[in-house]
C-alpha cells in the first residue's frame, strides 16, 4: 500500500498532528506536503483547493478589447475605458457597454485572429502543471469573452472557465451576452454552490473589478496589480511570471495555511512581496 493510501486511513482527529511530526521525513523522501494535503477526495473529509484566476492581465499577457480597438483606430479610447474599469474609476458594466459600442462592426474572423494571437503570461503552463500536481481545481473567471477564454481553458487545461459572449450577426460584431458581471463571485456561487463555501480558495487577480473574489478567498494574491488591489492582498507578485504563484501557494500549504487545517477566510499574518 502506498504512502498516500496510508495517510488517507489516519484517524481525522490525529491526522494534522501526525503530518506535522513526520513532515520533514515525508519531504526528505521526495514528496511534497502540498501533494499530501490535497491528494485525497472529499468523501474522506479532506479539503480540495480551488484556485481562481482572472484571465486577461493574469493568465493572458494582454487585453482583448484594446487589441481589437487597434483594428478600428479606437485604441486610445478603449484603453482609457479599460484602465478606468481596472482602477475602479468607472462602473464596470457601463465601461464594458461603452467599449463594445466602439467596436461594433468588426468581423468574426478579425476577433478570432486577435484572440488567438494574445500570448499567455510567462510561466502559465508550468504553473498549471504544478497546481495540477497539488490536486487543485483550476478556475478562470473573466468579464471578457469566450472567444478568448475558451482557448485559455483548452490550451492551459483549466477545469472551468466563466466569461461573457460576443454576439455576431452577418459575421459582424453587434453586441454581447453577459454571464459574468462586476461581482465575479456570483457566477462562482451559482456554479459551485456549497463546494465554494467549504473548500479553501486562492484568488489571483490584477484589477479593482476583481476585488469581490478577495472576499471569498483564503489566500489573496495580487499579480502585477493596481494599487487598490495590492492594498487588500496577502501576497503581492510584481514579477510577471506565473511560476511565482504556484511557488507561493505551495509555500502556504506547506506552512499549514491552506489545505487540511485552517478556518475559511483565515488571513496570513503578514503581506509578502515577490
Amino acid at each position: 500500500m502506498g504512502l498516500t493510501s496510508e495517510i488517507e486511513n489516519i484517524d481525522p482527529r490525529y491526522k494534522n498532528t501526525i503530518l506535522t511530526i513526520f513532515g520533514k521525513q515525508i519531504c526528505a523522501m521526495g514528496l511534497s506536503m502540498s501533494n499530501i494535503f490535497l491528494h485525497s477526495q472529499d468523501r474522506k473529509g479532506w479539503r480540495k483547493l480551488i484556485v481562481i484566476f482572472d484571465v486577461e492581465g493574469v493568465l493572458i499577457d494582454g487585453e482583448l478589447l484594446p487589441s481589437l480597438a487597434r483594428l478600428v483606430d479606437k485604441e486610445e479610447e478603449v484603453k482609457k475605458l479599460t484602465l478606468m474599469g481596472i482602477r475602479g474609476e468607472i462602473d464596470w458594466e457601463e465601461g464594458l457597454r461603452r467599449r463594445l459600442k466602439l467596436l461594433r462592426g468588426i468581423s468574426y474572423e478579425e476577433c478570432r485572429n486577435v484572440a488567438e494571437s494574445l500570448p499567455f503570461t510567462e510561466g502559465a503552463h508550468q504553473m498549471v502543471e504544478e497546481l495540477r500536481r497539488m490536486g487543485a481545481i483550476l478556475v478562470g473567471v473573466s468579464g471578457g469573452f469566450s472567444i478568448l477564454t475558451s482557448r485559455v481553458k483548452s490550451q492551459l487545461g483549466l477545469d472551468h472557465v466563466f466569461s461573457n459572449e460576443l454576439v455576431f450577426h452577418s459575421n459582424r460584431l453587434i453586441g454581447y451576452g453577459q454571464l459574468v458581471n462586476s461581482n465575479k463571485t456570483q457566477i462562482l456561487k451559482t456554479a459551485f454552490d456549497d463546494l465554494l463555501e467549504r473548500e479553501p480558495k486562492v484568488a489571483v487577480v490584477d484589477g479593482a473589478n476583481d476585488l469581490d473574489l478577495f472576499k471569498i478567498a483564503d489566500l489573496k494574491i495580487a499579480f502585477n496589480a493596481q494599487p487598490i488591489v495590492k492594498q487588500k492582498a496577502d501576497v503581492i507578485i510584481d514579477r510577471k511570471d506565473l511560476r511565482e504563484v504556484s511557488k507561493t501557494i505551495k509555500a502556504y500549504i506547506e506552512a499549514g495555511k491552506l489545505g487540511v487545517e485552517g478556518k475559511s477566510n483565515a488571513k496570513a499574518s503578514e503581506t509578502s512581496k515577490v
